[in-house]
């Protein structure tokens, strides 16, 4: 074993400095055997000294780990942030500041980040979560929807829900789908009671009743063809407080509105809209009635998709919560396929996590930001600037994920909302602010999805930086450092900044949701052994996020007020239940003894 030693250090020092990697191929080769023997611990001491200008420093730090006794007592030998005590009860080396190699020094990586400071941390999975549909809230124009894909369908998760507390005589609050079919848009004209139903995943402005759900001209139905200023000239909605915000118009003539008793054969009321001269508009001026909104842009030809509207962010946190459903379930002659079941889930999910990690900002396309020497603020788009301008070694973060920079050493040109341009020479600009599309750092990327694994459960991403926010929940990461040779230094500009003078390492990383891995890579940079700047190189994730511990399926479900959690936890018991094994005659095989008759 000696010679195989000495003749591996030999060849390590022919090629060059002995680095961490040569050091543990040398201790790799002392252990083969039953241990590290006394002779061993003394050939690779006779190496060290052999080869002393060949070392480098952490390296030599190891072999010293094997070789003599571990540093103890109240000081830090490696001025890493541990004392030597606190080191030995961890077993991390009180010789190498850095004793996984990772670039994070022991003291930062268990102090700051919470990480395990023996373990570079490659590979980290735990259980597996599950995933289904986003339950989107908008339909398709078959308005009893798709059990499989909405939760206010008709014979679907909700309604099936309903029949079960009727079964057991609780048919007064039997209302789950009743509730879930108000419009979720009733809050565009101040009415909150809303619910989770929406009826085109394409609103229009032209037609907004029928698209949205949202009754705004107030007669108590909903109605083809009406007309409604609801979106802005961003492509925002434009809410109001209340129905009587809205003006109705005819061209630029102001309308006075009327709620008149239906004609004999129809039910409920109708409007009915007059002209300052008391005239009352025909049927086909009617057609013609814009009721006119305030914050909006006057007009009632915008659209909206919003086909993506969902219980995404639910869904990821059910996957996390609970286990998937392993069968159907049926109660009191009800019976709930896997996929109601996961629907249920979905809907309590919300009240049964105690709080959430959050890291990260959402991104939303908000406008970008002018602040004047003469205290004039205006949004719109700097078309004249990118990103990465405005990431300098000066710039501050402000209202979670916006950029700001003090000043400009050039004229500013600004998209207006209404598409017309105005420039701002440099001397004029105080301050600009531009919402950063890449707002997740690098290095909270880095840290943070160990942390949280090595909890033991899962968490969630918006994988997408785009305004649309699509959650998944995730169980395994895996992160590869990478060589890279022509990275250019000077041209990096990463979450802080242009690239420092720091040590510069690449990664690339493989996030597991479901069975489909998603690969972010990036760049770090390391200083004084923690983290200091760090980039993109591609896309990124918008934020990540993990729920608290888990609740007992007790409480209040805001989410949908009359689908109890101690109902679900019944079902949801069931549906994960081992199976008892079946005897001869399709009876469940007993663990007890049977008896003669009754004592």
């Amino acid at each position: 074993m000696p010679n195989k030693i000495s003749s591996l250090a030999k060849n390590l020092a022919a090629n060059g400095n002995i680095d961490r990697a040569g050091a543990q191929a040398l201790i790799d080769a002392a252990k083969d055997g039953p241990g590290i023997t006394e002779n061993e611990k003394k050939e690779l001491n006779s190496v060290l000294s052999r080869y002393a200008d060949k070392f480098e420093p952490t390296a030599k730090f190891m072999l010293q780990d094997i070789i003599l006794p571990a540093p103890t007592g109240p000081g830090d030998l490696d001025n890493d942030g541990l004392s030597n005590a606190r080191e030995a009860k961890l077993g991390t080396s009180a010789r190498l500041a850095d004793t996984d190699g990772d670039g994070l020094n022991d003291g930062v990586e268990v102090n700051k980040y919470k990480l395990d400071p023996k373990s570079g941390q490659e590979t980290m999975a735990v259980p597996k979560t599950w995933t289904t549909t986003y339950w989107p809230m908008a339909g398709s124009g078959n308005p009893d929807g798709s059990p499989r894909t909405h939760l206010w369908a008709t014979g679907g998760a909700l309604d099936k829900f309903d029949s079960l507390m009727k079964a057991r005589g609780n048919e007064d609050n039997a209302k789950a789908l009743e509730f879930e079919r108000k419009p979720a848009l009733n809050w565009l004209v101040g009415d909150r009671d809303k619910g989770h139903y929406i009826p085109k995943s394409q609103l229009k402005e032209s037609d907004a009743e029928r698209t949205t759900g949202v009754d705004f001209d107030g007669d108590g139905k909903i109605t083809s063809g009406v007309k409604v200023d609801f979106i802005d000239a961003r492509g925002d909605f434009a809410a109001v407080s209340s129905r009587g915000a809205f003006t109705p118009m005819l061209g630029e003539e102001k309308l006075s509105k009327k709620l008149v008793d239906a004609p004999e054969g129809q039910e409920g009321k109708i409007v009915e809209y007059y002209k300052a001269d008391g005239t009352k508009l025909t049927e086909e001026e009617h057609k013609n009635v814009i009721l006119k909104n305030p914050n909006g842009d006057g007009k009632a030809d915008g659209s909206m998709g919003v086909g993506w509207w969902g219980s995404c962010d639910k869904v990821a946190l059910a996957g996390i919560l609970f286990q998937d459903p392993k069968r159907d379930v049926t109660l009191d002659g009800v019976t709930f396929s896997k996929q109601d079941i996961r629907g249920l889930l979905t809907v309590i999910a919300n009240s049964q996590s105690k709080g959430t990690d959050f890291v990260g900002a959402r991104y939303d396309e908000k406008p970008d930001i002018v602040v004047t020497k003469d205290g004039r603020q205006v949004n719109g788009t700097i078309t004249s600037m990118t990103g990465d301008d405005f990431r300098t070694k000066d710039m501050w973060r402000w209202n979670g994920d916006f950029m700001v920079k003090e000043g400009s050493d050039k004229e500013v040109t600004l998209k207006l909302a209404d598409g017309t341009e105005k420039t701002y020479a440099a001397d004029e600009i105080k301050y600009l602010a531009r919402e950063d599309k890449k707002d997740m750092n690098p290095a909270d990327y880095h840290t943070t999805v160990k942390n949280w694994l090595a909890d033991g459960r899962g968490a969630a991403f918006d994988k997408d930086a785009g305004p649309h926010v699509w959650n998944y929940n995730f169980h395994k990461a895996e992160f590869t450092e990478k060589n890279v040779e022509n990275f250019n230094r000077e041209e990096a500009i990463g979450h802080n900044g242009p690239a420092g003078d720091g040590e510069i390492r690449h990664y690339s990383s493989k996030i597991h949701f479901g069975n489909s891995p998603d690969t972010f890579s990036y760049w770090l940079e390391y200083k004084d052994g923690d983290i200091v700047n760090g980039g993109w190189k591609g896309k990124n994730p918008d934020f990540m996020w993990r729920p608290g511990d888990n609740a007992d399926f007790t409480g209040h479900n805001a989410r949908n007020p009359y689908v109890k959690p101690e109902l679900i936890k019944e079902i949801y018991e069931a549906s994960i239940a081992e199976e008892q094994p079946v005897g001869d005659w399709g009876t469940p095989v007993s663990d007890e003894w049977p008896t003669s008759g009754p004592e």
